[in-house]
């Protein structure tokens, strides 16, 4: 199946079905509440993740009947659905909770995360290994152990990467289709015909969003679905560019998801020395600071949309090292 038709027509049916929460939401009041520390001026919708979410699973769910054993990762795409579904009930009591201006406690998101993490362990993908470019070491094989803790580690960090970036219209759901198309380069380049299909039903539902979420936006996607972002970009990212054998194999999801990594990782150490819970929100992301020395959303976000790009460029440099 041409991936470039995939991307197009998970495009189209997550508009619609993004705009059909869209009503959903504001029939019965499941919205996000201004506050001192937002910028928005009116309640807004908060089931935009869950249009993505729809279409995804249901493109998955097509893959899986049509091609059936003639993928290579078959079993992969069922711990993929095992795992949003795992984050999709957290999210939505996440964001249940913050429609009744309250704060979900971090520790049950936290297992969620790790729940999720082990759905995909148990289907086998896993990091394996990495390629060490100096010296005549090669491709350094982990222990299984090792390397199940690893893929814990990636994938909650990337879930929480973009759920700390979701903070402004348009800019986690951008960032993620820059990262998703960096990564399905990466993932054709390779010869890998299901995660470039899960990589383009990825990049194109979250484009169908991006139509309704650039400023000014009309819905958000709420963490449902910005933990169903980093959690699909951490698998895809595994599937695909950790599998390869060059020095790229590290350092291209490193840099193609380098912007939302970089912004968690400054956000958590800054917290943390100054005494604050990791999940407690503030204006210490890359958006805020942007915004408070002058830069209205719309700039912030295209400035944060083409550093994105430059790192994703810059991976796949490495990939044709």
């Amino acid at each position: 199946m041409n991936v470039l038709w995939v991307m197009l027509a998970s495009a189209l049916l997550s508009y619609l079905s993004v705009a059909m929460f869209r009503k959903i939401a504001l029939r019965y009041g499941y919205v996000d509440k201004p506050n001192a520390r937002k910028k928005q001026k009116e309640p807004l919708p908060m089931l935009g993740g869950l249009g993505m979410i729809v279409v995804f699973v249901l493109f998955v769910s097509f893959f899986i009947w049509q091609y059936g054993n003639n993928l290579e990762d078959d079993l992969t795409l069922w711990g993929l659905l095992g795992g949003i579904l795992v984050l999709v009930v957290v999210g939505f009591l996440d964001d249940y909770a913050k429609t009744h201006g309250k704060d979900f406690p971090a520790l049950p998101k936290f297992l969620g995360q790790i729940v999720a993490s082990l759905s995909l362990i148990l289907t086998g993908t896993v990091v394996h290994g990495v390629n060490i470019p100096f010296g005549d070491i090669g491709y350094l094989t982990f222990n299984p152990i090792l390397g199940q803790v690893l893929t814990v580690l990636w994938v909650v960090g990337v879930i929480n990467a973009f759920n700390f970036l979701d903070g402004i219209d348009g800019l986690a759901g951008g960032v993620a289709a820059i990262a998703g198309s960096t990564l399905l380069v990466v993932t054709l380049l390779m010869g890998q015909t299901t995660t470039a299909l899960l990589t383009a039903t990825l990049v194109g539902t979250t484009l169908g969003y991006l139509r309704h979420n650039f400023f000014p936006a009309k819905i958000i996607m709420g963490d449902t679905g910005s933990m169903f972002l980093g959690f699909l970009l951490a698998a895809i990212s595994i599937l695909g560019a950790f599998k390869s054998i060059t020095i790229a194999s590290v350092l291209v999801p490193m840099l193609a998801l380098g912007l939302p990594i970089f912004d968690a990782f400054y956000v958590t150490i800054r917290r943390a020395l100054n005494g604050k819970p990791i999940y407690s929100p503030d204006r210490t992301h890359a958006h805020h600071r942007l915004m408070d020395r002058g830069l209205n959303q719309k700039q912030a976000v295209v400035f944060l949309y083409l550093i994105a790009t430059c790192l994703g460029l810059s991976s796949l440099v490495l990939t044709l090292i």
